[in-house]
């Protein structure tokens, strides 16, 4: 893991740190595990927004195809000249080696190339797996390190993946999948921690073996933890230390329904509940003024749907406590409740925020509330984490299926590089497939926030450089819901597309989403 102080220096954030050993980074690269069979199939999407954000008119494309075991199906080589939305289509490349029929397990990497510095080494790539019952996807987890700096970088701290939630029904079948990098250690050993509301449940180690390069593994926790009786129907939650070498150990991970095949999918992230070095903490410098933490979460609440917020134990350990502010749809703010929980340094559970409940204990109705902003109040205010992370379960409840988001997110902390920003760049698919929904809103970490913004909005479309232009006014906490309507829908001619946010305020940010009548649930946030 590289220190959060150490990746804001590397990508130019803070701009008084330079660091002379930085390479520039010429390749930018994604490696997602892929499924295909008669109950699920998978794309990648992308856009070239290379070209729209850092102006660089050209980019080189590799894709590379590869069997579990590593052995390559496919390399194609592609020039990217234009600004529009892209598809690859896991079904197309298994034609193309006539194995379309047959079930598929193994990975699809993506590796763009330039001149030009592109600074981040991992690009804005998104998984999307899909069939009937919906559509769920996220992004660039996993990728293949660049060179050996890139490596010794990024395994300079060692730590466990964890954050995302395990389901134990008869129903479900939780997982995590990853592809291994260029490394053919013979000894792979990952060690499974099983944790309930109550803490740790049990602890096993688990010999993976020898594994070949670029080989994928699913690993399924039922093939080695009675899930049913260990946590009794609930739903519980993981960490995997491991020894894997070779590649950015991000592991995709969810729970697969058997009945429909589909999978409810999110990316594992950094344990940081033993990290207690000074790069782990920050201050708020400036309390009076500025949140020490906060975001902002749309609400789903009404019609059987529901808003859940996990609080996983891997943070840094510190004090701190949550306060929620709750907002209509015009920024309107409908009701507050101060320390709703409370977080101390031996936190070793997990806890969940039931969004609903607390709108109702407040007299809130729910047809009014659409988003909450939750701050994070530290008791000291030199030792904050510098990452803070949690899981976003938004479902249906009632529906066939009840699979919700589980979307890995991160609470912003105060960041003065961003204050002094002079406008915003986002960016995120549209789906496409069920009932596609993003939200764009104007939240910020600033006391007394109530700067307005001015925002453009522009859908692109694949194979074709047209665009559709919107413009929108948002006042602060203030939301916007962008829904395919017919307009949109015609000019996506039945393909996913890819948004792009430009405003002169800093602070927008979006979440996407797909809904599906049977209650499978796909989100994830902007870029």
């Amino acid at each position: 893991m590289k220190t959060y102080q150490k990746h804001l220096s590397s990508v130019g954030e803070i701009k008084e740190i330079k660091d002379l050993n930085r390479k520039q980074v010429n390749r930018t690269s994604s490696i997602f595990p892929v499924f295909h069979s008669k109950k699920i199939s998978s794309r990648v999407l992308f856009m070239n927004y290379w070209l729209i954000k850092r102006g660089i008119k050209e980019m080189g494309l590799t894709i590379t195809l590869r069997y579990f075991d590593g052995k390559i199906l496919i390399r194609q080589n592609k020039i990217l000249t234009s600004a529009k939305a892209f598809e690859i289509k896991l079904i197309d490349l298994l034609k193309k080696v006539e194995i379309e029929n047959n079930d598929f397990v193994g990975s699809l990497e993506t590796e763009f190339f330039s001149t030009v510095d592109l600074v981040f080494p991992y690009p804005a790539v998104v998984i999307n797996y899909y069939n009937d019952y919906g559509s769920t996807f996220v992004h660039t987890a996993g990728r293949i390190y660049n060179n050996f700096e890139d490596l010794i970088e990024n395994d300079s701290i060692l730590v466990k993946e964890s954050g995302f939630d395990i389901y134990s029904e008869d129903r479900f079948n939780p997982f995590f999948s990853f592809t291994n990098g260029y490394s053919n250690e013979k000894s792979n050993i990952i060690e499974v921690e099983l944790l309930n509301e109550n803490g740790l449940i049990i602890k096993e180690k688990i010999e993976l073996g020898s594994l070949k390069p670029y080989e994928t593994v699913v690993f399924y926790f039922k093939d080695y933890f009675p899930l049913k009786r260990l946590l009794k129907n609930s739903i519980g939650t993981v960490k995997v230390k491991h020894n894997l070498k070779g590649f950015f150990p991000r592991f995709i991970c969810g729970n697969i329904c058997k009945v429909t095949g589909l999978v409810s999918v999110t990316h594992s992230y950094y344990d940081n509940s033993n990290q207690l070095g000074l790069n782990s903490y920050m201050k708020n410098h400036n309390p009076k003024k500025l949140m020490d933490y906060s975001v902002f979460i749309p609400l789903f609440v009404e019609n059987n749907f529901y808003t859940e917020m996990k609080i996983y134990p891997i943070n840094s350990p510190s004090n701190y406590s949550l306060n929620l502010t709750f907002y209509s749809m015009k920024g309107k703010s409908l009701g507050k409740k101060e320390k709703i929980i409370s977080i101390d340094e031996n936190h070793n559970t997990y806890n969940e925020l039931k969004f609903l409940d607390i709108v109702n204990k407040l007299g809130i109705d729910a047809k009014d509330v659409k988003g909450v902003l939750i701050e994070q109040n530290f008791k000291n205010k030199n030792k904050i984490p510098s990452r803070l992370k949690y899981g976003l379960n938004i479902g249906e409840k009632k529906s066939k299926y009840d699979l919700p988001t589980n979307i890995c997110f991160n609470s912003e902390p105060v960041n003065q590089y961003e204050i002094n920003k002079k406008g915003t760049f986002k960016w995120f698919p549209l789906i496409n497939s069920s009932k596609s929904i993003a939200v764009i809103h104007n939240s910020c970490f600033i006391k007394d926030y109530s700067k307005s913004a001015n925002i453009e909005i522009s859908i692109y479309k694949v194979d074709s450089e047209d665009v559709i232009i919107k413009n929108i006014k948002l006042e602060a906490f203030q939301q916007y819901r962008l829904i395919i309507d017919f307009e949109i829908s015609t000019f996506l001619n039945n393909k996913s597309g890819w948004v792009i946010l430009k405003s002169e305020n800093p602070f927008i940010r979006a979440w996407y989403f797909d809904f599906n009548e049977s209650g499978i649930i796909g989100g994830d946030h902007s870029f």
